[in-house]
């Protein structure tokens, strides 16, 4: 019977896991955090980023770090990297401990997204090197630490998961705020694809990599992607199609005066294709219980069960760009139909 600690676990995505893998009976789990949530586990209340906590953590037999990296409108957040600092201290604790496998909570987002990706990409798709997005930038440390500590030591394993856009009761993501904007935003020479991952299937992924001791870099996602159209027929929005270099001049504009926090580059994930394949999982059995359909529905299901339209800069780059150019060209068509 393996011992596994889930970090993170009061969190949408980390009670998941935690739910998920408790349902295993060949499997002990301790779940992890600051604060105790409600995940029906063993609990284990603290701050991994301390040394001697992150020891007591890693005395279990596999750590799974399933912390999400977030947009967070703190600069301590921003400026101390809690997700990665995290990382580190575990990494260091288990290395020093009978830790076996380490799995570490990443994104796809690391690929990038350009109209010169291949959809899907296989995953051994040369990450970005670099990003001026505070969040992919995390993301892109995490990836480089857990790289160095497979070059260091096969022991313990490590995976880094690269899920597709996470779908979780309570998550915040930025295709949530895509989909709170008044409009689609559609490029008007692209092609946008859309895939998810819900959180239920991210958890039995996890199980997957745990039980045949997969390590490196692992994806998980639905199956396939959705086209502009099928958001359309699902969401029951209207496109606002635009040159993309207008969409990312107007975003950059926006996130300069401070309307919203996220970097234009942000837009990148909305208006070109990021859709991966998740092909190690595919070959040790794995299969999303869920398709891209199923998910968006879940997705748009919570956020109007929530009733929350956002106005403020959690409102991300897309949803800006659209409210603003959106109301321009009702201005401009006012002032004709008055002149």
């Amino acid at each position: 019977m393996l011992s596994i600690a889930v970090t993170g676990a009061a969190s949408p995505v980390g009670a998941a896991i935690v739910r998920g893998l408790s349902s295993r009976p060949d499997l002990t789990v301790i779940a992890v955090d600051a604060q105790r949530g409600d995940a029906d586990a063993d609990w284990l209340v603290g701050d991994v980023r301390d040394p001697d906590f992150a020891r007591r953590v890693c005395s279990s037999d596999v750590v799974v770090h399933a912390e999400v990296v977030r947009r967070s409108p703190s600069r301590a957040d921003r400026a101390t990297r809690p997700v990665l600092r995290a990382a580190q201290a575990l990494l260091t604790a288990a290395a020093g401990m009978t830790t076996q496998h380490v799995l570490v909570l990443s994104s796809a987002q690391v690929y990038g997204a350009s109209p010169d990706h291949p959809v899907p990409m296989p995953e051994d798709q040369p990450l970005l090197q670099f990003s001026d997005d505070p969040v992919i930038d995390e993301l892109l440390e995490l990836e480089a630490l857990s790289a160095r500590q497979r070059a260091v030591s096969s022991a313990p394993r490590v995976t880094v998961l690269r899920p597709a856009v996470l779908v979780a009761p309570g998550l915040e993501t930025l295709l949530s705020r895509y989909f709170d904007a008044p409009r689609l935003l559609v490029p008007r020479d692209g092609r946008p694809c859309w895939q998810f991952c819900h959180v239920d299937d991210l958890a039995s992924a996890v199980a997957a990599v745990i039980e045949h001791k997969v390590d490196g870099p692992v994806t998980v996602a639905c199956d396939g992607w959705l086209e502009t159209v099928d958001i359309e027929r699902l969401t029951g929005a209207r496109r606002l199609e635009l040159p993309v270099g207008l969409a990312f001049s107007t975003a950059e504009r926006l996130h300069r005066l401070g309307v919203t926090s996220a970097p234009a580059s942000e837009l990148a994930y909305t208006l070109h294709p990021w859709v991966v394949d998740a092909s190690r999982l595919r070959a040790i059995g794995w299969s999303p219980s869920l398709d891209n359909e199923a998910a968006l529905r879940a997705l748009l299901s919570e956020e109007r069960g929530r009733g929350i339209r956002r106005r403020d800069a959690a409102i991300g780059a897309a949803g800006a760009t659209v409210a603003v150019i959106g109301t321009a060209a009702l201005v401009r068509a006012a002032r004709r139909r008055s002149s």
